[in-house]
């Protein structure tokens, strides 16, 4: 069995999650709980601590933020490679990742407590763990995706291939769009030059800066109430020690009473030891207030030049992007147009040649990425059979066809799966004739076939049991501990034929704590998982006949295991 990589998930204040911790072992866990107890809430959390996007209605209400970390612990030589992509030392091949997510929507994410990047975040999550969503499995009706399926299957020679196929082709655009753009008439490139003149004078005359409007906004604010502040500080300063009477000077006398009668009578040395410390320390105090009201009657003059200079940023946003990134991107792409267009004449001829060495090269490659998928297309075909048989799908004939399409980032070949489940009738794209429980049987022969060529070790599937029942559910639960054999399995599900399967299995429980709905995590002890099968099997009205199949469906799984 493989040792477990995604070893532990702590969430908190996410959704109606308050605090859970789960510790993940190898082999086959399981998970379940009734419908809305925030089974699909974990799998969420997980997508999020993986790289997946930020939503800040992720964070439980009332919460200033909510956390998910999880650790993935890896074998040394890969730890080690990952921890210089990284930044970090992992400890026995350990990343903890923490991901932080504000209630107003911004994040951050720690691995081992080094800061990272989301995308290094999501390509490291890419790499370890394939997660499967509720709803994923509808996404292989969708001729788009079916091409990535055996893709993925086929693996890294064609991952290589695509990277080189898609780069090509943004090059080949890039230059298309430039050849375009210096072929207009010298009336029309002499508007264009004066419109973009006028665009990137008018954004180099403000200078925008990343993160600079946020800092003027509250830079505004405090401008906005300096005169209350002035006030405030003036009038603390006075009374302190700027009038006739105030409390300084009565101070002042009073230390110097206590140090007259402090020579006669040492008891009272400590009182003018106070009243020493107080005056030193009120002294302070009115030396700050003072200096805090000069320092905001200096700023005076920057509350009207601030207002102009987010007037000025609102009126970039307006014509040129949502914020300071978009604006300095537009500016870098209007400079780099207008000196193609200065340098028209003289890059055409040059263009054209670059154009056509670039189409040579993407049509080469593509080419190369098109053959490789019709070599390989027929293997896939029967693998996944294969594994479709296991699935209580004995007669199932999956095909595909490969058609040539308008050259793109993946190439110019357009996959449609097609598939016959009953001997006599031939196969027809999987949208006509496959139901929802086939789908999903399709979906996990598709995952299980891909499992080794992705060297992802850890498989996590939320309700891929969609649509099946009886024997295709007993034959999906044995396929999936099969699975677990070879890789880290975790489960959602809803049928008791593979919760009895599992090595470990979790029940997801909601309950009502000080007057808010909460949602727990458990790992069931051996009586408790027959109980929590037989309430998968006879609802919350449990008899002993339920009990008695929920002990042999466990019992039955447990000795196929052997």
């Amino acid at each position: 069995m493989v040792s477990a990589l995604v070893t532990g998930l702590v969430v908190e204040n996410i959704a109606i999650i308050d605090r859970a911790c789960v510790d993940l072992g190898s082999g086959l866990t399981v998970l379940t709980g009734e419908t809305g107890a925030g089974k699909s809430i974990l799998v969420e959390a997980l997508g999020f601590a993986l790289g997946d996007r930020a939503d800040s209605s992720m964070v439980r209400s009332g919460a200033a933020k909510g956390t998910v970390s999880l650790t993935v612990t890896l074998p040394s030589k890969l730890a080690a490679i990952w921890g210089r992509e990284l930044g970090s030392d992992p400890e026995d091949g350990a990343f903890v990742i923490q991901r932080d997510l504000s209630s107003q929507g911004r994040s951050a994410v720690r691995v081992n407590g080094i800061l990272v990047s989301v995308s290094q975040l999501r390509q490291f999550g890419n790499a370890q763990v394939d997660l499967h969503g509720q709803h994923t499995h509808q996404s292989l009706l969708v001729q788009d995706n079916q091409l990535e399926f055996l893709d993925d299957w086929i693996g890294e020679v064609a991952d290589r291939l695509k990277s080189r196929v898609g780069a090509l082709f943004s090059d080949w655009n890039r230059v298309k769009a430039r050849i375009e753009s210096v072929k207009k008439s010298d009336r029309e490139r002499a508007q264009r030059l004066d419109i973009l003149d006028f665009q990137i004078q008018e954004i180099q005359s403000i200078e925008p800066l990343i993160g600079e409007f946020e800092t003027l906004k509250r830079s505004l604010e405090r401008l906005k109430n300096s005169e209350s502040l002035i006030q405030s500080a003036r009038q603390g300063s006075q009374i302190l020690g700027s009038t006739e009477g105030s409390v300084l000077e009565n101070l002042v006398r009073v230390v110097r009473e206590l140090e007259t009668l402090g020579r006669h009578d040492n008891s009272l040395y400590n009182h003018f030891q106070t009243a020493s410390d107080a005056l030193y320390a009120l002294q302070d105090a009115q030396r700050a207030l003072a200096s805090f009201a000069d320092a905001l009657e200096s700023d005076e003059g920057r509350l009207e030049a601030t207002a102009q200079r987010l007037d000025s940023y609102h009126r970039l946003f307006k014509k040129y992007g949502e914020d300071e990134e978009a604006v300095i991107r537009f500016l870098a792409e209007a400079l780099h147009e207008r000196d193609d267009l200065m340098a028209a004449d003289a890059t055409l001829e040059d263009l054209l040649a670059e154009c056509e060495r670039l189409r040579s090269a993407y049509m080469s490659a593509a080419t190369e990425l098109s053959t490789l998928r019709r070599d390989k297309a027929n293997q896939f075909e029967k693998n996944v059979e294969e594994h479709l048989r296991d699935l209580a799908m004995e007669k199932a004939i999956v095909s595909s066809e490969i058609e040539e399409a308008e050259p793109g980032p993946t190439g110019f070949d357009v996959l449609t799966f097609l598939m016959s489940a009953n001997p006599g009738e031939p196969p027809k794209p999987l949208h006509k004739v496959a139901s929802g429980g086939e789908i999903s049987r399709v979906m996990l022969a598709i995952k299980a076939a891909g499992a080794r060529s992705s060297g992802v070790p850890t498989l996590i599937f939320d309700e891929i049991d969609t649509g099946i029942s009886g024997k295709a559910a007993a034959a999906m639960g044995q396929k999936l501990r099969d699975l677990s054999r070879d890789f880290q399995i975790i489960v959602i599900s809803h049928l008791p034929q593979i919760a009895s399967c599992a090595d470990h299995h979790l029940l997801i429980e909601k309950t009502e704590q000080r007057g808010r709905v909460v949602t727990q995590i458990r790992v069931l002890s051996d009586d408790e998982r027959v109980l929590e099968v037989a309430r998968m099997l006879a609802g919350n009205q449990i008899g002993d006949a339920a009990l008695a199949n929920a002990r042999d469906l466990v019992a039955k799984s447990r000795a196929s295991a052997l």
